[in-house]
């Protein structure tokens, strides 16, 4: 559909006058640098005489030189719909400014998107500063800790911390150079690892146990036997079954998983409760006993 056909009446000769003038009104407006208004006198040229697309044209120039791409590409477009000619001078020189308009916005993509990329570079690098840091401040601290010990060590003779508590002879008191060592103390640690594995033990059975039993009373009632044979109770989908049944066998393996979890810290408890390396040595004196205790 060409121009004229899309005009609703014949432009009057005072019409393209007043078109003209406008244009040369909004030339003079683009030589000082104001775009906006340029481009508002052509639009009001365009409006007089809508037979001459150069001035639709004009005016999204305009608007494109002054930064308001979007509404420069939408009447470049416009001007192409009414020219409806490709070959058209006007819509050639309108197709080559929206080509010019893509490749800014692929440019202005490709700089934020390596502006971003920059970006992320510069903090990754801040972080492995910053963790290399951490990690030479831990090592200093950890090399200052073991001299320290080391020192303390030399110092005692190598000679573990000791405790003296004098105690009430009894009745009965074995000589003074009777001295007795007792057995091997268990570590709180290992019992406190025996309770909390029992106490695992016990809820993850009874998890597994009440999702099971769950299980099974889905399967009875709402799912179909295998010779087609229809549910009891047809109150649930079989689709809402199936569903609940995989819940209830991730809770099943989670409560199977907690059991084994508190069997191992139960193991490990006894072991360590055993195996414990506190001792008490007791050494008779005539007057008391010294209770010595070395951990």
């Amino acid at each position: 559909m060409s121009l004229a056909q899309q005009a609703h009446a014949k432009v009057s000769a005072a019409q393209k006058e007043k078109a003209a003038i406008l244009s040369v009104a909004a030339h003079h407006a683009l030589d000082k640098g104001d775009f906006k208004m340029a481009a508002k006198l052509y639009d009001s040229a365009f409006a007089a005489d809508p037979e001459q697309p150069g001035y639709l044209y004009s005016a999204a120039r305009a608007r494109q030189r002054d930064g308001l791409t979007e509404q420069a590409e939408a009447q470049f477009r416009r001007c192409l719909e009414l020219i409806g000619d490709p070959k058209h001078p006007v819509a050639k020189k309108a197709l080559q400014r929206l080509t010019e308009i893509k490749a800014a916005r692929a440019d202005e993509l490709a700089r934020r998107l390596a502006a971003e990329s920059k970006a992320r570079a510069a903090a990754e690098r801040r972080l492995q500063t910053e963790a290399r840091a951490r990690r030479k401040a831990a090592e200093d601290k950890a090399k200052k800790e073991a001299a320290e010990s080391a020192e303390r060590e030399r110092r005692l003779g190598h000679k573990p911390p000791e405790t003296s508590v004098t105690v009430k002879p009894q009745p009965g008191q074995v000589p003074e150079s009777n001295v007795q060592s007792a057995a091997v103390m268990p570590r709180w640690a290992g019992w406190a690892s025996v309770a909390l594995g029992v106490a695992a033990v016990g809820a993850g059975g009874y998890i597994a146990w009440d999702n099971w039993s769950q299980w099974t009373t889905i399967r009875d009632k709402h799912m179909p036997l295998d010779d087609g044979t229809p549910p009891q109770d047809d109150l649930m989908t079989f689709e809402d079954a199936e569903a609940f049944a995989a819940s209830t066998n991730n809770y099943i393996a989670a409560g199977i998983a907690t059991a084994v979890v508190g069997g191992v810290a139960i193991g490990w408890g006894i072991a360590t409760a055993l195996t414990g390396s506190d001792r008490v040595t007791f050494i008779p004196q005539r007057r008391g006993a010294t209770v010595v205790m070395r951990w």
